[in-house]
């Protein structure tokens, strides 16, 4: 029977081949689910994200994941606290970064705090730093879905960049748009390239907050009345465009024919 593990520190990066010198191909949050696809070598092991990226991870950032049906908590704000008491007076166990998955047996609450079972610890969380997963993954409409996958890259303004990063200690122009899409229950493939297993080719006269725009190598989420938000190298970080060229915020360089505008499959083709 294949055993999955799950990733139990803040953030690991996941390389291109088995040596922590080679390239970053990802970043992986607290609570991910890992398949190890080899044996480990050198300490790191090939591995399957949930989400389908492969990669090497050091060993020593899996642990197994329960067997035992859980409930899921979705980190919302920009980093949370696990704590060993129900308050702020002591130091926090773990610092768990945005977006990252809180799987426990069961949950509790006492004062502003929710009490967690992890393994065989108990750590609490302040109730206003996380949230149900079906509640965080409920809309009315697809509007209202657009909408809130906005809202959250928006929460991501002023991140600085970091290739292949997902997290408010850095995050790039794929990890932006995924992350903001995943948070609200959505699929997307991490990477700058166009990916027909979630999204629909659209014309650019039909983009809708929250649709992708992709560039040679570069991806960007446009967020209404001309404007788009991107993790950008060339900035420092995530940041907000125009594509009005009277617009202080026009960037010629994304000035291009050579893109290609997407729709998640998820919404309605109308």
């Amino acid at each position: 029977m294949q055993t999955d593990y799950v990733i139990s520190v803040p953030a690991a990066f996941m390389y291109l081949e088995a040596s922590e010198q080679s390239e970053v191909t990802d970043q992986v949050l607290y609570g991910t689910t890992i398949t190890k696809l080899e044996k480990a070598e050198k300490g790191l092991v090939f591995c399957k994200t949930e989400y389908g990226y492969c990669g090497y991870l050091d060993t020593n950032v899996l642990s197994k994941k329960s067997l035992f049906p859980t409930k899921e908590y979705i980190v919302t704000s920009g980093f949370c606290g696990l704590y060993s008491l129900p308050e702020y007076r002591f130091s926090p166990s773990l610092l768990l970064p945005k977006g990252s998955i809180i799987r426990t047996e069961s949950c509790s609450q006492k004062n502003d705090f929710l009490g967690f079972n992890l393994g065989n610890k108990h750590f609490f969380v302040h109730k206003c730093h996380v949230s149900p997963k079906e509640k965080l993954y409920a809309f009315h409409d697809d509007n209202q879905k657009r909408t809130q996958i906005v809202k959250t890259a928006l929460s991501y303004l002023r991140t600085p960049y970091m290739w292949a990063g997902k997290s408010p200690y850095g995050i790039d122009c794929s990890g932006l748009c995924f992350m903001a899409y995943s948070m609200c229950g959505v699929g997307v493939y991490r990477d700058a390239e166009f990916d027909a297993r979630y999204l629909r080719k659209i014309p650019k006269e039909l983009l809708k907050k929250a649709d992708l725009i992709y560039y040679n190598g570069h991806v960007v989420m446009y967020i209404g009345k001309g404007y788009y938000i991107h993790s950008y190298a060339g900035y420092g970080g995530v940041t907000i465009n125009s594509f009005d060229k009277n617009n202080s915020l026009y960037l010629p360089k994304l000035d291009t024919g050579h893109i290609c505008c997407a729709s998640s499959l998820v919404f309605g083709e109308g």
